[in-house]
């Protein structure tokens, strides 16, 4: 009941429960379970494939909503299972062993083996890396497939679900509901693997600090479910209900939705239901509803007596606040964080020392330097003074990257020259590239960014990333991280080209 929106329990419940049970078991039958730590996440795995399953014969369309989002970034409706490498001898498949073709409105193999990877790696020790092809998903996929197609003509819809995603018509002053659905969206979908787990660190990490309390406490969960961008494509909570609600008329206004973060506001007036208050850094007035906000006199906010930072989200064209609320202690304090929120906000200074590099020729290349000491010269003869706050480990190899964007500033990257695949690298070397290259996709020592990484993935400059540690799957490995390049650095580095990637125009 934990992953529904409601709590009263029915017969459908009760089905999706029983059915459940039988993967679970399936799972264990076939060894699956035995690679989970904690058996409760095993017993979350196969509630999160009932669920699934739930959602194909209810026609929700949350899965169909990821194999729609994956389909127009990658050209395939489920990463890793549609692709070229899945061959004959290796995988079992869609078109293969009595499994029909890839039907994006109905249970598909590929989407079972996809979610068994995902919950196992995200329930993997930290920064251990799960490949999408090992002994027991296979015949774990396929008895889980079976179950499921021998129910698919009876199971039931659940027509709770139907209603509230698709059907439930709403008003811009239903926030509340918008909330709930969020909430649930974010905590209790299958879609959603890890986000209690982080919620509840969270929840340690203010608890050891001493900060716990009601209002941290909702400030932090609200501010992960608008903010965070743990899930599956790197979408935020609200932005996977906006793909979901695009397939369903009556939701139409959750695709009409904006959030916006520590926003500094300055009240301008009020009337009856409403308080307008300027945007200090996007300088547009916003029609922020009262009831959002534990304030009863507006009188010294107005006309910028006092200023509200805070976090504020659109619903059609009404805005309410969320999460916590702070007020500057004086003008100064307010002008001084305005000025550097505008200013990260802007990213003045990374595209100040971007150009830099720009200037003197070097802006959309990477520069390779024999050690730490010469590449610090480099840098300071473009320019750039404040090499005594660069913090570099010490280097155990020869080869220094100095590189930069627009959003990301300049940088140096140590220890990592031999992954490289440029005719200007000197310091490529593919042998030692098989070791760790996949690092730069998983992030590990977090080695570039999310942009410059996928700079090296356009420029084909990681030949050698393999996610496949197995000297037995190493050529079939290659080829199934290779095709998925994009999707595997946007899932390990929580990246998104539409949002991560400095404009054209500041190159």
């Amino acid at each position: 009941m934990s992953m529904h929106p409601y709590t009263k329990i029915d017969d459908v419940d009760i089905y999706y429960t029983n059915l459940a049970n039988r993967i679970y078991h399936a799972l264990d039958t076939t060894c699956f379970i035995h690679q989970f730590n904690n058996p409760m996440d095993a017993k979350y795995l196969a509630l999160c494939l009932a669920a699934y399953f739930e959602d194909v014969i209810s026609g929700t369309c949350i899965w169909k909503a990821f194999t729609t989002e994956c389909k127009k970034r990658y050209g395939v409706c489920v990463p890793f299972y549609l692709g070229e490498s899945t061959i004959e001898g290796c995988l079992i498949h869609e078109g293969s062993d009595g499994i029909p073709e890839y039907d994006p409105d109905e249970i598909n193999l590929a989407d079972i083996k996809f979610i068994l990877w995902h919950h196992s790696q995200q329930n993997a020790e930290a920064q251990t890396i799960i490949p999408p092809l090992f002994g027991t998903l296979e015949p774990a996929a396929k008895s889980v497939y079976d179950i499921l197609n021998s129910e698919y003509e009876t199971a039931p819809e659940n027509e709770r679900m139907h209603t509230f995603l698709c059907d439930m018509p709403l008003k811009e002053d239903d926030f509340g509901t918008y909330f709930m659905a969020l909430e649930w969206f974010q905590y209790g979908c299958f879609f959603n693997v890890g986000n209690n787990k982080r919620l509840a660190l969270s929840m340690q990490w203010l608890a050891q600090n001493g900060n716990y309390n009601q209002a941290s406490a909702f400030a932090v969960r609200t501010d992960q479910i608008f903010g965070s961008r743990a899930n599956l494509l790197s979408l935020t909570s609200q932005e996977w209900l906006a793909k979901v609600s695009e397939m369903h008329p009556a939701h139409k206004l959750w695709t009409d939705t904006d959030y916006r973060p520590n926003r500094t506001l300055v009240v301008e007036r009020e009337d009856e239901k409403y308080i307008y208050a300027k945007d200090q850094y996007q300088k547009d007035v916003l029609k922020i509803n009262k009831m959002s906000f534990n304030i009863n006199d507006y009188t010294p906010f107005i006309n910028g007596d006092v200023a509200i930072i805070t976090n504020v989200v659109r619903l059609g064209s009404t805005w309410w606040q969320i999460g916590a609320v702070s007020v500057p202690d004086n003008d100064k304090n307010l002008q001084k964080y305005v000025r550097e929120e505008r200013e990260r906000l802007n990213h003045k200074q990374s595209i100040k020392d971007y150009n830099m590099l720009k200037d003197n020729g070097y802006g959309s290349n990477f520069v390779f330097a024999d050690n730490v000491d010469d590449a610090v010269e480099f840098v300071k003869s473009l320019g750039y003074d404040r090499t005594k706050n660069l913090k570099l480990p010490p280097a155990k190899e020869t080869g220094v990257i100095v590189y930069g964007s627009p959003y990301t500033g300049l940088s140096i990257a140590i220890n990592i020259a031999h992954c490289i695949c440029s005719p200007d690298n000197p310091y490529y070397d593919a042998a030692k590239a098989e070791q760790n290259c996949f690092d730069i996709i998983s992030g590990r020592g977090n080695a570039f960014p999310y942009e410059i990484v996928c700079r090296l993935i356009a420029g084909n400059m990681l030949p050698d990333a393999n996610m496949f540690a197995s000297k037995y799957l190493k050529d079939i490995g290659r080829r199934i991280t290779q095709e998925n390049l994009p999707f595997l650095a946007d899932y390990y580095l929580s990246g998104r080209l539409d949002k991560d990637i400095s404009p054209m125009e500041l190159w």
